[in-house]
């Protein structure tokens, strides 16, 4: 696509009567009309990201791809994704029914939020947000 543009470009060029192109602006013509090929096609690797599955990441961090591939998919990949991927959130732990009556009975009893969490082994956290969300 991009050389057949050229070839046309340069045929032109003759046809009108410019003198010969140079090396260089043959270079350049060359390398502007592959940019716009590139664009018109999709294959620009701009917005052309690696969007990579759960199972793909998996088998990257079990060492099923060396050193190499690794740096090119990082370079390559979607970033917002890599960081899903690479950082995962800690899936916080629901709440016991009996739990969530000790909370409620400490709570009425005048123990803190503190105290409570450290009884249950649950964070301070998890013991506030049953108290505002769930009373």
């Amino acid at each position: 696509m991009a050389k057949a543009a050229v070839e046309s470009r340069i045929e032109e060029m003759s046809l009108s009567g410019s003198d010969e192109m140079s090396q260089d602006k043959i270079a350049r013509l060359s390398a502007q009309e592959l940019t716009r090929a590139r664009n018109v096609i999709g294959a620009s690797g701009k917005g052309t990201k690696i969007q990579l599955t759960d199972a793909q990441w998996e088998a990257i961090q079990n060492g099923a791809v060396s050193t190499n591939i690794q740096k090119d998919v990082i370079r390559y990949a979607d970033k917002d994704r890599l960081r899903q991927l690479a950082t995962p959130k800690k899936q916080s732990r629901q709440v016991t029914a009996s739990e969530a009556s000790l909370i409620r009975s400490m709570s009425a009893s005048g123990n803190t939020q503190e105290e409570i969490a450290k009884a249950l082994g649950i964070s301070v956290s998890t013991v506030n947000s049953y108290l505002h969300n769930k009373s």
